[in-house]
């Protein structure tokens, strides 16, 4: 997620992994499901549920570091990068948008 001057490197959100594979499946089982039905709905309810989680969880993980960092340091500095770009590239894409760099 971000690397410090002093060399401590702050991981990204584990938890946030497991939940978008869980959001993988769930959104497969949900297109499988007839359209009207009963079982959709609830499908589509679940699906719901889940994104709200994620985005919970991404903002938690940023809420706290950017905390602990100002709680910690007085002078702060930021690298300017390209986000756009970076999220143009399919292998970076997720982890840039997970990261919240923009």
């Amino acid at each position: 997620l971000a690397t410090l001057s002093s060399g401590e490197v702050i991981p990204a959100n584990p938890a946030l992994k497991k939940n978008l594979k869980r959001l993988k499946r769930r959104q497969r089982n949900l297109s499988r499901k007839m359209k009207g039905s009963r079982r959709r709905a609830k499908a589509k309810l679940r699906v719901a549920r889940l994104h709200q989680r994620i985005r919970n969880q991404r903002q938690a993980v940023l809420h706290e570091l950017s905390d602990q960092l100002t709680r910690t340091y007085q002078v702060i500095t930021l690298e300017d990068l390209n986000v756009t770009g970076m999220t143009k590239n399919r292998r970076l894409a997720r982890a840039v948008s997970d990261a919240g760099f923009g």
